[in-house]
Order: C-alpha cells, then sequence, then structure tokens
C-alpha cells in the first residue's frame, strides 16, 4: 500500500502558453514599465512629463492582401480635430499633477452632462494647442485639490490627490498663480479667432465662477454672447443673397449652442420690462424636425440623450428669442405687471413656438417613463445620467409653462411636477458619495430647478425642502450659487407666508418683480419684491430684507480687465 503511493506520481502542471502583449507604446517599452495603453498618447508618460513615442503600426498578417479603403470625397466644411498632447512642456512635477487631475476629474465635474461632453472634448483638444488654456486648466486642478483638501482626509476622492502633502492654502495660492499667467498669456496671444475668443471666456468664466466672482463671470458670458451675434451678422453677410447660410464647425455649433445657453442664466429680475412698442425681428424657431421621429419608447439612454439635446436647443432658442417678445415676461422668476391684463401682448408665433415645445416634451417625457420603468439602470453612471436627463426635461417643461403664465395661480395645477422636481434633484445629490458632489459645474444642474420651484410652487413643506437643499449642498453651477439662491427664497416664503391660511398663500399675497442687491463690501444681499397688503387694495408696496452672504471674490477685476475689455 505504502510502496503504491510513493510510487505514484502526480501529473506535471503546465503553465498555459500565452503570447506576450507588446501593444504598449514605445517608450514604455524601452523603459520596461507596465502601459495604459490609452491613445493617441499613453497617460503614463504624460503623467511624468516624458515624451511618448506613440504607438507601433500594426503588422498584416502575411499572405492576406491589405484592403484599400474608398477614398470619400472631403466635406467643404469639415474641421480638424486637434491631435492628442504630443508633449505637455510642462515646468515641473506639480503642474503634470494638478493638469492630471483636471483631465482625469475636474473636467468631468465641470462639463458633467451628455450635452457638455463634446464641449470637455474641445476644452481638453485646445489645451495643447493654446498654452494659456492648459495653464488655466492646471489653476482649475489646482482649485479643485484645493476643496478636496480642505475636507476630512476620509473624503479624499482619488488615490492620485494623496501625493499633495501641502496645506489648502498652498494649492490655492498655485491656482491663483498660474490663473493669472494665464490670462498674461490669452493677453500676449496674436489670434483673435471665434474660437479662440470664445475659448478664452470660457476659461475666465470656469475660474472665476468656481470662485464665486459672479461679476467677472457675468461679464464673460455677456461679452461670449456679444461674439456670438458679430459672428452670426458677418456669416449672414458673407451668404449670397437668397441662399442658405454658410454651414458652421461642429465646435462652432457647440460654442455657440453654449454661450446661447449661458444667456439665458442672466435674465435676472433686475433687468427693465421690455417696451412693448419696441421692434424686434422676425421670430426665428426652427421646429426640430428630429421631434417628429420620436418613438413611443426609448430603447436606452443615449437615445432619450439625443432627442433630449434637440429639445433643450429648441426651447433655449424659444426662451432666448420668444421671452424679449413677451412685456410681462422680463425674468426667470416671472415678472407680471400688477394689474395689467397681459393676454394681447403675446404674439400668435410665440404661442405656436410654445405649443410646439411643450408636445415634444410630453413626447420625450412619455417615451421615456416607459424606459424607466422597463430597464433597471445598474451603474451609478447610468443612475445619475437618468436623473439627469428626467430633471432637466420636467424642469424645462415647466419653464415652457412659466413663460406665457399670466397669473400666479396657474402654477397651483403643476404640484405635482414640482414634487417630482425636488425628489430627483434630492436623488441626484445623494445618489453618490457626498465628497463626489462638485463645487462647481458649468451648466445648470439642481440650483436653476430648484429655483423655479421655491418661486412658483408654495406649498409649504415642498418649499422648505428646496431651501434645505440648495443651503445643505454649497454648489455653483454657471452664475448660479446654490447658497445665495436658498437665502432669497427663504425671503420670499417669509413675505407670503405672513398671509397664509389653511396652508394656502392666497393669489393677492403672491410676490411679484423679485430682485436683489450684493454688497461685496458688507457682505450682505438685499431682497427685494413687490407686494399686495390686502385683498381689498390694489396697492403695492416694496418688501425688502437683508440677509448676510458671504461671496467670495477670488481674483480683482483690475487682474483680468484687459481680457474683458
Amino acid at each position: 500500500m505504502h510502496a503504491t503511493a510513493v510510487s505514484a506520481k502526480k501529473p506535471d502542471v503546465k503553465r498555459r502558453p500565452h503570447r506576450k502583449v507588446r501593444s504598449g507604446c514605445l517608450t514604455c517599452k524601452i523603459r520596461r514599465v507596465k502601459c495604459d495603453e490609452l491613445r493617441p498618447f499613453c497617460a503614463r508618460c504624460i503623467k511624468f512629463g516624458i515624451r511618448c513615442d506613440g504607438y507601433a503600426s500594426p503588422k498584416v498578417a502575411k499572405g492576406v492582401p491589405p484592403t484599400r479603403a474608398n477614398i470619400l470625397p472631403k466635406h467643404p466644411y469639415s474641421i480638424p480635430l486637434y491631435k492628442g498632447p504630443a508633449l505637455m512642456r510642462f515646468e515641473d512635477e506639480d503642474e503634470s499633477r494638478y493638469f492630471e487631475v483636471f483631465s482625469t476629474n475636474t473636467a468631468y465635474e465641470i462639463f458633467p452632462n451628455i450635452e457638455m461632453g463634446r464641449l470637455r472634448t474641445i476644452f481638453l483638444q485646445a489645451c495643447d494647442a493654446k498654452k494659456f488654456i492648459r495653464q488655466a486648466a492646471i489653476a482649475l486642478g489646482a482649485l479643485d485639490v484645493t476643496s478636496q483638501a480642505s475636507r476630512p482626509p476620509s473624503h479624499t476622492r482619488y488615490a492620485a490627490r494623496s501625493n499633495f502633502n501641502n496645506p489648502p492654502n498652498r494649492h490655492y495660492q498655485y491656482a491663483l498663480k498660474e490663473y493669472a499667467h494665464a490670462i498674461k498669456c490669452a493677453q500676449m496671444d496674436g489670434e483673435n479667432d471665434f474660437r479662440t475668443a470664445l475659448m478664452t471666456s470660457l476659461v475666465i468664466l470656469s475660474f472665476e465662477g468656481w470662485l464665486g466672482n459672479h461679476e467677472v463671470a457675468v461679464q464673460q458670458i455677456r461679452l461670449g454672447t456679444r461674439l456670438l451675434k458679430e459672428w452670426k451678422e458677418r456669416r449672414r453677410e458673407k451668404s449670397a443673397p437668397g441662399s442658405s447660410l454658410l454651414a458652421a464647425s461642429d465646435d462652432e455649433n457647440v460654442l455657440s449652442h453654449v454661450f446661447t445657453r449661458l444667456s439665458i442664466q442672466l435674465r435676472s429680475a433686475t433687468l427693465p420690462l421690455p417696451s412693448v412698442s419696441s421692434e424686434l425681428p422676425p421670430l426665428r424657431i426652427d421646429d426640430p424636425e428630429k421631434s417628429e421621429r420620436m418613438p413611443e419608447s426609448f430603447s436606452d439612454l443615449t437615445e432619450a440623450g439625443k432627442f433630449y439635446g434637440n429639445i433643450v436647443r429648441f426651447a433655449v432658442t424659444f426662451v432666448a428669442q420668444g421671452l424679449p417678445r413677451i412685456a410681462g415676461a422680463s425674468s426667470l422668476t416671472g415678472a407680471y405687471q400688477v394689474g395689467v391684463a397681459t393676454g394681447n401682448q403675446i404674439p400668435d408665433d410665440v404661442a405656436k413656438a410654445q405649443a410646439t415645445l411643450t408636445k415634444s416634451l410630453h413626447r420625450w417625457m412619455k417615451a421615456f417613463a416607459w424606459l424607466r420603468s422597463n430597464r433597471k439602470f445598474q451603474t451609478l453612471a447610468e443612475k445619475k445620467a437618468s436623473i439627469t436627463l428626467e430633471l432637466q426635461m420636467k424642469a424645462t417643461y415647466m419653464g415652457a409653462i412659466k413663460s406665457l403664465a399670466q397669473d400666479e395661480l396657474v402654477f397651483d395645477a403643476y404640484h405635482d411636477i414640482y414634487r417630482d422636481i425636488v425628489n430627483l434633484s434630492e436623488a441626484l445629490l445623494n445618489c453618490s458619495n457626498t465628497s463626489r458632489v462638485p463645487k462647481f459645474c458649468f451648466d445648470s444642474g439642481v440650483v436653476i430647478p430648484l429655483w423655479f420651484t421655491g418661486h412658483k410652487c408654495r406649498d409649504p413643506i415642498l418649499r422648505r425642502k428646496v431651501i434645505s437643499l440648495l443651503l445643505s449642498y454649497p454648489r455653483r453651477e454657471g452664475v448660479w450659487d446654490s447658497v445665495f439662491a436658498g437665502l432669497v427664497i427663504e425671503c420670499l416664503r417669509a413675505f407670503e407666508e405672513e398671509y397664509m391660511k389653511d396652508g394656502e398663500v392666497p393669489g393677492w399675497a403672491r410676490i411679484r418683480n423679485t430682485s436683489f442687491d450684493v454688497d461685496l463690501k458688507k457682505r450682505v444681499v438685499e431682497v427685494k419684491c413687490q407686494q399686495r397688503m390686502s385683498a381689498t387694495s390694489d396697492e403695492v408696496v416694496l418688501r425688502r430684507r437683508t440677509v448676510d452672504y458671504y461671496v467670495h471674490t477670488g481674483v480683482t477685476l483690475e487682474q483680468v480687465g484687459a481680457v474683458i475689455a
């Protein structure tokens, strides 16, 4: 028995043979380190500031004749994309690390949603072409690290950031230094083309918006909007009479849409009411043809996102061109003229455009409801994308309703949609780790939808929840600040609820024409609005309330004045 056991030999276990992977970049092969195989140039080489020699050309198998691709005619208006960063000229290791934070993380926070994806790509590509944009990206990465280093260590988001062992103030000072260098380089840059000018405005807007310097951010949006208007006029002049406009490039279309959308954020209640007698050009709102081909149910989020983009573009154009034609709608909160009927002031073309928009929104929400109920989104990215799409479309729908509303009581019929907006906003803020909530986002996320809801929804429970979300999750989206929005809505709630009866605010007590003045020296905000004092009198009084609000101004106006001019 023993002899048998000894004589038995274990069969030799051979390792499964496999070919060695040789698909890494040439630089990593020479250095004998693992390559992440990111194309066109690997991130490892970029991270350490060394030249990446790229990848070897694929070998054609012997005996197989190479296939020849048909040569297609080049589109007359196609644009060459910027190549990847052939060699980022970082002056030190800090620059390389801050840029890595920006390219792998900050850029996705500043430009988070589906629509901003293309703009994010343009921004990253421009970092290679323009030194001042690359320096601005480094400054934004340093700001991101500052905000993360200010939090407890357990809230650190990424391992890359654990390399920064200096106090937050050091990162902040580095950000200011790089930003000042970027502004200086922008002033010295000789190119004044449309794309470069808008990218310069985006750089300043992103940095100042992050710091909360809204005055400079607003100036950049106005500057970009003016440049956009001049660019469109030049294109019309170059077009032959009776022919269609010259086709714009993809990048120009993206930048054009971004600044058109940002210009909507500037419609504050402090703007004067438009004159009814003022002459305006004909309304130019193209009916989104693709919305007619919208399916009854979406197959996935990508399909829903495509139709979402078409409808949002239509909505942005409607707000930009349609609202100035309505004398009673001069602000995002609805500045109705007290005691003046505005029914005869709504042009037929504006009413028709609104009907088309609301019809498209209804179809989209119906198709999306099927997708949401029949498909379970597993990943965090899918959940956030789903919530964001539904939130933005419901907010857009209420914006379309609000635009032509002539009575504050109209909004009481949409309580369910306002409740959905609040719940979706809360879900979006809570669906990921709190430490991953960005401090700054280029486009609107939850602040504008909650701002609308806080003004127009008089349900006391929902209103308090809106205020709580805005104050509990400090964030800046474009030129909007959540804490500022929460403080203003809290003042309006207090004014209106002085006259609340049985949980309802009577129509005569609802505020009109909200405005506010920010005093940067005293760090206070004065909120002002109009309100009737009784149901038996049409007399309107100006209500005022001052609240403390710290506005971090960051870099002074003098430091960027030359670029703004």
